[in-house]
């Protein structure tokens, strides 16, 4: 073996629990790297891969149906901008169901599960063996999150009765998918179903050269159907949204999960590094004057510095690349969660960019730290390290000189050597407050998010409401609302109206309010 290698192994050995919590360190800094790169790179591309697959359109909007929608429908093949239209026959209602033991209110479609729309297609995801009375197909969220399986009942509740089915089957969708989006789609085997409160409506779906002209395409050709017709058949849209607003939903929680699993990387590495610098550190300390004698007798500056660096090098490369397979064992509880919020389900293959990424990052990391701690035997002469590193003179100011400093030796020795020692101190302080600040909050993250279902849904969304309702544009709002807030049940009551705006090329949809004051949360 060669000199260098007997040195690094000499290195390893001396300092086994160090070298074992250093390994620990950078494999749990590169498992929740690896995580969070896979997401950032696969996870938005899994929306867009499953948006072509199922051909899904630009926008998509649920009207009431009547005679109304073949003059829509008129007005958007008139539009210029826009190039795809299909209708689809649907029955909805504004319903309420059990989702995972508490009560869900959304608006729920039955569509005709063997039909093939062009646009806007799903996929059956799970079948149960055998045929079910009364059968329905659900979306998969259910299954992820909402407690249900094949097979199990299911009760829809509406304003003027309920209606029981059973889950035949699982299907997933880009648009009904999402409990948090307002809208689930139902597969059942006829439309003519029967079921309290449902009404037959029929889903818009739209395409133009951006979710942005779609969607504003769409709102002006209801506007314009509207204004030709008289008031008793103005068509009511239940419901509309773009594939942007869907992209960066469905990113939010993704978004949300690699802040948090990057502050707990970067802490770990980090840590790891400090760590990495005091054995370097302490070790020059102990071993100076053998370092000494291996350049007397002929040992290169490099090699020794080598020999330093690489013991943690080799260490990092190992345990980061193990930390990267180790994450691929947590990605279907990853894969589930994100299924569960958002609707799609979601395979993360191994991605060599992700691997490569996350152990460049942690080991230039490492080695740029290692690299500045063995830097110091480059400035210790053979000589000083002959004679244990200590320098002929020395020009270091003297702090709490013993002589002449009143107060306890005890003290003053122990304030003098953290007075030489300001950086390291710095250090020490610095990781101990990161430490504290990511304990701090995670828990409070954890505590919020996962803890209380009422506290994430306000931290994400903010308060909602108990119950909301869409009126016509030529509504009265100020007579609706005093008519509510005239009722002894409502406590309070308030109105706004939606508009989309384009926003560096991003379609967000927003809430005007007269009255800002009114709402549950400051809105500002």
């Amino acid at each position: 073996m060669t000199v260098t290698g007997l040195l690094i192994r000499r290195h390893l050995r001396k300092r086994p629990g160090q070298t074992l919590a250093i390994a620990v360190l950078t494999l749990l800094a590169a498992m929740l790297a690896n995580i969070g790169i896979l997401l950032l790179l696969d996870y938005g591309e899994n929306v867009d891969r499953k948006a072509t697959e199922w051909n899904s359109p630009d926008v998509m909007a649920v009207v009431s149906t009547s005679p109304a929608v073949g003059t829509l429908e008129q007005v958007l093949a008139a539009d210029p901008n826009v190039t795809d239209i299909e209708l689809s026959p649907a029955v909805t209602a504004a319903a309420t169901l059990d989702y995972g033991g508490v009560d869900m209110y959304s608006a729920v479609a039955f569509v005709d599960i063997d039909a093939q729309p062009r646009l806007g297609q799903f996929s059956r995801i799970s079948e149960h063996p055998t045929d079910v009375t009364n059968p329905v197909w659900a979306p998969s969220v259910l299954a992820a999150s909402g407690n249900y399986a094949l097979g199990d009942a299911i009760t829809f509740d509406t304003s003027t009765g309920s209606s029981t089915f059973h889950i035949q089957g699982f299907i997933e969708d880009l648009y009904g998918g999402v409990p948090g989006w307002g809208l689930l789609t139902f597969g059942v085997p006829d439309l003519d179903i029967q079921a309290p409160g449902f009404a037959p409506t029929t889903l818009v779906k739209v395409n133009a050269a951006s979710p942005l002209e779609a969607s504003q395409a769409l709102s002006a050709a209801i506007k314009m159907a509207n204004q030709q017709l008289p008031p008793q058949q103005e068509l009511v849209a239940w419901w509309q949204h773009d594939m942007s607003v869907l992209k960066s939903g469905a990113m939010m929680s993704a978004s949300i999960y690699v802040a948090i699993l990057a502050a707990l990387a970067v802490i770990a590495v980090s840590v790891a590094a400090v760590v990495i610098r005091f054995v370097l550190r302490n070790l020059l300390a102990t071993d100076i004057t053998a370092i000494g004698a291996l350049r007397a007798a002929g040992f290169t500056t490099a090699g020794i510095v080598g020999s330093l660096v690489a013991p943690y090098a080799l260490l990092t490369a190992v345990a980061s690349l193990t930390g990267v397979g180790l994450s691929y064992l947590l990605m279907p509880t990853v894969e589930t969660s994100f299924h569960a919020q958002n609707g799609l389900t979601w395979k993360a293959g191994f991605s060599p960019a992700a691997a490569a990424l996350t152990t460049v990052a942690t080991l230039g990391l490492v080695l740029a730290v290692a690299g500045l701690a063995a830097a110091r035997v480059r400035k210790t002469t053979t000589v000083a390290a002959l004679r244990g590193g200590i320098a002929t003179h020395s020009f270091r100011r003297t702090y709490l000189p013993l002589e002449s400093t009143r107060g306890s030796r005890n003290v003053l020795l122990g304030l003098k050597t953290a007075l030489q020692q300001i950086p390291q101190n710095a250090t020490i302080v610095l990781t101990i407050s990161a430490t504290a600040l990511s304990a701090v909050f995670g828990l409070g993250m954890g505590r919020n998010l996962l803890g209380d279902s009422d506290k994430a849904t306000e931290l994400l969304a903010g308060k909602l409401e108990d119950v909301s309702a869409v009126v016509k544009l030529d509504a009265d709002p100020d007579q609706i609302l005093a008519g509510i807030a005239a009722l002894p049940e409502v406590t309070d009551a308030y109105f706004a109206t939606t508009t989309t705006h384009n926003v560096d090329g991003l379609s967000i949809g927003f809430q005007v309010s007269p009255d800002p004051d009114a709402h549950a949360t400051d809105p500002v």
